[in-house]
């Protein structure tokens, strides 16, 4: 199976660092020409991508009006977008009563919105033929696995989207599925830092909750999303996709 995205136009959002820059790294390997996002002028990863056609925009997609001048702009200067990779999102509710409206709303701003802002207007921004979205989830929107109630709510959330607006992006001819990762280690992730503070009790974790007895990795999630932004993936839209080793039990 060859999958080559040659003189494809793809965004991905938050994709500086983590996940996202992984994707972004496949993705300009496999030929396609990369805008990478971030809100902030830091894009330190990126020097290690060399010549490659890429380009870094600066938006902060959870601001509706930033998203917008965002897909604006690439089609002023780039053209019509083939695909989109929401990745934008972050489960930290360090300070915040768990439950309450501001946890909630925050969540919201930070897991629902930078895709919503995005893909509801991708239509005007993106070909009308063999289009496909991926928004990156998380098991936290599947199964109580223990994280903040805003963070698993918004997460759910970004599934029933995904979900709901596929049918309306169909008439578009573009394609929008989701996803979930479960545990995935990465230089600055989350796990890196509970692994440094108490090393037993993740090891534990992993033993006890994740069939595969280990931590996922960035390029893992990768694969995913490129087999669904390829025409591999072409009978499929609206749906999440687990990518957790085993974790999380099902219905």
């Amino acid at each position: 199976m060859k999958i080559d995205f040659k003189n494809k136009l793809i965004l991905i959002t938050g994709s500086t660092h983590g996940i996202g820059f992984y994707i972004g790294q496949t993705l300009l390997n496999l030929g396609a020409n990369v805008i990478f996002n971030s809100r902030s002028e830091n894009k330190k990863n990126l020097n290690v991508l060399g010549k490659n056609t890429y380009k870094h925009l600066i938006a902060d997609v959870s601001n509706k009006s930033q998203a917008e001048n965002l897909l604006k702009t690439i089609k002023k200067e780039c053209g019509l977008l083939d695909h989109i990779v929401c990745n934008v999102g972050n489960g930290s509710s360090k300070g915040m009563k768990f439950g309450s409206f501001h946890e909630i709303d925050m969540m919201l701003n930070r897991n629902l919105f930078p895709s919503s802002n995005i893909v509801s207007i991708s239509p005007d921004y993106m070909v009308k033929k063999d289009g496909s979205i991926v928004c990156i989830s998380s098991i936290c929107g599947i199964e109580n696995v223990g994280a903040s109630p805003g963070y698993q709510l918004s997460k759910a959330a970004l599934n029933m989207y995904v979900k709901s607006i596929a049918k309306y992006l169909n008439n578009y001819k573009i394609r929008i599925n989701a996803v979930a990762p479960g545990n995935i280690m990465f230089e600055g992730s989350v796990w890196e830092k509970k692994i440094k503070k108490n090393q037993n009790e993740v090891l534990d974790m992993l033993k006890n909750q994740v069939i595969l007895n280990r931590f996922g990795t960035p390029q893992e999630i990768t694969n995913f999303v490129v087999f669904l932004l390829s025409s591999y993936s072409s009978f499929s839209t609206g749906t999440t996709f687990v990518v957790d080793g085993g974790q999380t039990k099902g219905i």
